[in-house]
């Protein structure tokens, strides 16, 4: 591989600096930066999805594969391309092969993880769209909670006051878990929009004259935007997330599988159930007087 390379004319391709070497350099500098960090973004993100419990739905399981997905286009550009960036790749069968099965390899972590982009749109439209087909379970499981609560109620003030309490309680779930599903609408479609920009700039904008002509421009246009954009998957995970920005502030916490909100739901839980008795008591203090 020559060191330096002198541009003879209009025609012949561009180099950082004139210098065939330095951009090679440069090249697998970025390439090794943002790997990593998109490996831990991605790592961090499909390891919380599968530990916390609010995220243990069709949703967090899709997230999860499309962090996992970009995890292995990631690995390809920091185990190959970045060192190969430098040294090259030799002439000779068995290194070859390697190149062909690794490219391989990273084109369907690729489609995995467009599949999961995919997946993911479909269900943030049934889960917006038909949230009463999204979660039968749960609206099922509340309905039981509701008449358990109105058959054990022993007189109508407290039975009132139970049934406004109730629908405020199932009104503030309501208007929390609809925010929760437009937030995570929110993060599917900026997701989209960045593959479709790396879609555009590698097959529209890269083969343009005035970028094909330089090498580090066409470098950044196609290798670069390919790993950015896959690499801020991750990052994009971590910012809609409150839960996972939470655990990466306290590393501590990042093995306990529950949420700040699993936490609430059973301290009002717990809170209503030890008041119940206390209703008991007026009750039959009430009846007794009588």
């Amino acid at each position: 591989m020559s060191d330096d390379v002198t541009i003879s004319s209009s025609n012949d391709t561009v180099y950082l600096f004139n210098s065939l070497s330095i951009e090679n350099a440069i090249s697998s500098a970025i390439i090794l930066v943002v790997s990593v960090v998109g490996i831990a973004a991605n790592g961090l993100s499909a390891f919380l999805l599968l530990r916390l419990s609010t995220f243990r739905n069709s949703f967090g399981l899709l997230a999860s594969c499309h962090a996992i997905g970009n995890c292995g286009v990631l690995a390809a550009f920091l185990l190959w391309a970045s060192p190969t960036s430098i040294f090259g790749i030799p002439d000779v069968p068995f290194w070859n092969r390697a190149n062909l099965l690794i490219g391989q390899a990273s084109l369907f972590f690729q489609t995995n993880s467009f599949h999961s982009t995919v997946f993911i749109s479909i269900n943030r439209l049934v889960a917006i769209a038909f949230p009463s087909t999204y979660s039968v379970s749960m609206f099922s499981f509340s309905a039981f909670i509701d008449l358990l609560t109105l058959t054990r109620l022993h007189s109508v003030n407290t039975k009132l006051s139970q049934v406004r309490r109730n629908q405020s309680n199932a009104s503030s779930d309501a208007a929390r878990r609809q925010k929760k599903e437009v937030l995570f609408f929110v993060q599917s479609f900026v997701n989209t929009i960045l593959y479709c920009f790396m879609l555009v700039c590698y097959h529209i904008i890269a083969p343009l004259e005035w970028l094909s002509s330089n090498r580090f421009t066409s470098f950044l246009s196609t290798t670069f935007i390919w790993e950015i954009s896959n690499a801020l998957g991750g990052v994009i995970l971590v910012g809609f997330n409150r839960e996972i920005r939470r655990r990466i502030r306290h590393p501590r916490d990042l093995l306990n599988s529950e949420t700040t909100q699993t936490k609430r739901i059973i301290a009002i839980q717990h809170s209503t159930i030890s008041a119940q008795p206390v209703y008991k008591a007026a009750s039959s203090q009430i009846t007794t007087i009588l």
